[in-house]
């Protein structure tokens, strides 16, 4: 195999060397320069030699050179190549300047040089002339992305906080538009360009755009696995629960759902408090998926938890023997903290109190609702020194400096219950903080202006 390989190499560089000798041999060249000095090159005689001379140029400029001693003619050729086309360009008169031909030849001269805004300009001006053109347009297209640096292979890389960087994506996106939408568009040039449309609004967090451009992508090759995947996790990103299941159902029906599709799909369920819909799915994962993903156990939890079920989830959480790496390590925590919760709810109800407030106090440092537990902390202690008759006064000036601590974000950034807020109120009295009591009767009475004359507001904000 190597050596019919190497074989065709050959033949290749045999035929390749014998042109470039064929386009550099001294009559090609002297006849070239005889036929300009008698001025033969005119109107589409001079564009035909336009366009044949930038094949040339191109074609020499990638010679491979067999012996070295080859590289010094040819180079001295392609010069003179080069200045010929120079020479030529500045005899076109106007109508052939503005004609779409020449335009397109000076477009891919200038692209070529890597002039690429010249390149741009010469092609933008032969569309405008020619716009039914496919080829123009996927010129005008290339040279676009050249020239911006555009690439989309690293798009999410981009830096879209410059306004001329989205700008420019912006472009792009349109130009791709009219190559994928073009008439003589082949199957491939319109999946192509609908794909770096989707790339552009995927950069630019265009996420309804991308959705849609992903799923014209799939009708055209349903087995297009990257648009299917992609299509996907923009949907589950979007949390869009209908759209992402039955995305995921493409995948599965034509065997390409990887495990980490399931581990993706899963724990959006989980995290978007679709708990019945995780066990459902959970019970179409395939076997293998869920022995090789034993940590999956903690999504199985969180949901068990949520659904009241916590029981079993007690009983799963002790059955797990290995090490949880993130990011399902802090999932993990957010469950032993909703059991420590759950525990405490408990013990409160069955008046044991300081067990209540050590659960509590527990479940706080990674509860996935901290503001709720900080509230519960708050009331329990609350009913506690009420039940003492607020007695003795100093410690139970120390117990509400900690309530005023943990609710003061609840009192100034949600909407605080109004028994909570009460007994916020009280907390900053009893500890003397007047500045910040005032601030909160203001706040309270701009949440409850119904209670503005009754309870604590009256008897103390009003003073």
């Amino acid at each position: 195999m190597f050596i019919k390989k190497s074989l065709i190499l050959l033949v290749f560089v045999f035929l390749y060397s014998k042109l470039d000798a064929q386009l550099c041999t001294p009559e090609n060249l002297s006849q070239d320069m005889k036929r300009f000095s008698n001025n033969e090159f005119q109107g589409i005689i001079l564009q035909k030699k336009l366009e044949s001379l930038m094949q040339e140029i191109q074609t020499l400029s990638h010679v491979t050179y067999s012996e070295e001693s080859q590289k010094g003619p040819i180079a001295n050729c392609l010069k003179k190549k080069d200045e010929l086309f120079n020479d030529l360009s500045n005899l076109a008169n106007s109508n052939t300047k503005d004609s779409p031909d020449y335009l397109e030849v000076m477009g891919d001269y200038f692209f070529f040089k890597k002039r690429l805004n010249a390149a741009l300009f010469n092609y933008d001006q032969a569309v405008e002339l020619n716009p039914k053109s496919f080829p123009l347009l996927i010129k005008a297209y290339t040279s676009f992305v050249a020239f911006y640096k555009i690439n989309l292979n690293r798009a999410s890389e981009i830096n879209t906080q410059s306004q001329e960087v989205r700008t420019a994506l912006e472009g792009a996106a349109k130009r791709a538009q009219k190559i994928s939408e073009h008439p003589d568009s082949t199957k491939r040039y319109t999946i192509e360009h609908l794909f770096y449309q989707a790339l552009i609004a995927q950069s630019l967090s265009q996420y309804q755009k991308e959705i849609d451009l992903w799923e014209k992508i799939t009708n055209l090759d349903p087995q297009n696995i990257y648009a299917l995947r992609s299509r996907l996790k923009t949907l589950l990103k979007r949390n869009e629960l209908t759209a992402s299941l039955s995305e995921f159902n493409k995948l599965i029906r034509q065997n390409f759902a990887t495990a980490q599709d399931w581990e993706a799909v899963l724990g959006f369920l989980v995290n978007n408090n679709f708990h019945q819909e995780f066990f459902s799915w959970y019970k179409k994962a395939p076997t293998d998926f869920k022995e090789k993903h034993p940590a999956l156990k903690i999504f199985q939890i969180r949901s068990l938890i949520e659904l009241g079920r916590t029981t079993e989830a007690k009983e799963l959480l002790q059955s797990i023997n290995f090490k949880i790496k993130e990011p399902l390590a802090k999932v993990d925590k957010q469950n032993k903290s909703r059991i420590s919760e759950i525990d405490a709810d408990e013990f409160k109800k069955q008046g044991r109190l300081s067990e209540a407030l050590d659960y509590y106090k527990k479940a706080l440092p990674f509860s996935p609702n901290p503001l709720t537990v900080k509230e519960k902390i708050s009331l329990l202690i609350y009913e506690y020194r009420k039940s003492l008759n607020f007695k003795p006064l100093e410690a139970t000036q120390k117990d509400f400096q900690e309530v005023t601590e943990l609710l003061y974000k609840s009192a100034f950034e949600t909407e605080l219950k109004s028994n909570l807020f009460e007994i916020y109120l009280n907390s900053l009295h009893l500890t003397q903080n007047s500045k910040t009591l005032k601030k909160a009767c203001l706040r309270f009475v701009k949440l409850y202006p119904e209670q503005k004359n009754q309870g604590f507001y009256k008897d103390n904000c009003l003073k």
